[in-house]
């Protein structure tokens, strides 16, 4: 509680918090964790957000049910993504006006980059 303000997130009297419990620090670095978490009322959960399917209004006569979504991800610890790029090509002949490459082949060939990760020591291999 800070001010007047509460984490009570159900408003019908009835006290419902929403609590965690993060990663031990020897677990592995490309599991699946509760990546964000989002409140619904009738609406459908966003898409790749998965539905609790438990009334956090509970007790609210007039209050319409209300659930709790999560997405999750890939755990990512310390990383560095480089975006493809076209650096240089093979052949001077290549090099040509009349033989320029597509501006996205490296897009093409790289389509989601490459990614530098640094793992903590006790990490066990993949």
């Amino acid at each position: 509680l800070s001010g007047n303000n509460s984490a009570n997130i159900n408003p019908s009297g009835y006290t419902t918090y929403i609590t965690y419990r993060r990663a031990t620090p020897d677990a592995e670095c490309n599991e699946l964790v509760v990546s964000d978490i989002c409140i619904k009322n009738k609406e459908p959960a966003p898409h790749s957000y998965c539905t609790i399917d438990k009334n956090i209004n509970k007790g609210s006569v007039v209050g319409a049910e209300v659930n709790v979504c999560y997405r999750k991800s890939v755990n990512r610890r310390n990383y560095i993504a480089y975006k493809p790029a076209l650096l240089d090509q093979y052949s001077p002949v290549s090099r040509k006006a009349s033989f320029m490459l597509p501006s996205d082949l490296a897009l093409f060939c790289v389509p989601m980059g490459a990614m530098l990760e640094s793992w903590p020591p006790a990490t066990t291999m993949p």
